[in-house]
C-alpha cells in the first residue's frame, strides 16, 4: 500500500486588515489549516507528515474542483510582504514533487512546480 506524506511551509506574513482576512479565512476550507495571530496579524501554513498537501476549497460552491488560487487572489490585497507556500509531496519510496505558490501584494499569484 502507498502511504502519501506532505509537509507545508510558508513565511509569515503580516496582513493589513486582521478583521477582513479572518472573515477570508472563515469562507474557505484547508487541507493544511492556517496559523493566524490575531494580535499581531501574522499569517503563515506549517505541517509535516500530514497525508494532505496545500489545498483550499470553498464550501459555498458546488464546484467540486479546488479553489486554491481564488483564495490566494483574494488575499493578496492584504499582504504587507511576498507570501511563499511550499508544499512537498512523497509517495512511499518514490520521486518528492514540490510545489511552491508566490503570493505578491499586487495580486500576482504564481505556481510553480518542481
Amino acid at each position: 500500500m502507498t502511504t502519501f506524506l506532505f509537509t507545508t511551509t510558508s513565511n509569515a506574513v503580516t496582513v493589513t486588515d486582521v478583521q477582513a482576512v479572518e472573515a477570508l479565512l472563515d469562507e474557505y476550507e484547508f487541507c493544511v489549516d492556517p496559523i493566524f495571530d490575531e494580535t499581531t496579524g501574522m499569517l503563515s501554513f506549517q505541517t509535516t507528515d500530514e497525508p494532505n498537501g496545500f489545498d483550499v476549497d470553498d464550501p459555498s460552491t458546488t464546484d467540486t474542483g479546488w479553489c486554491t488560487r481564488e483564495f490566494l487572489e483574494e488575499l493578496a490585497p492584504y499582504l504587507e510582504e511576498t507570501f511563499t507556500i511550499k508544499s512537498v509531496e512523497t509517495q512511499g519510496h518514490g520521486e518528492a514533487s514540490a510545489s511552491k505558490w508566490i503570493v505578491e501584494p499586487d495580486g500576482t499569484v504564481d505556481l510553480h512546480h518542481f
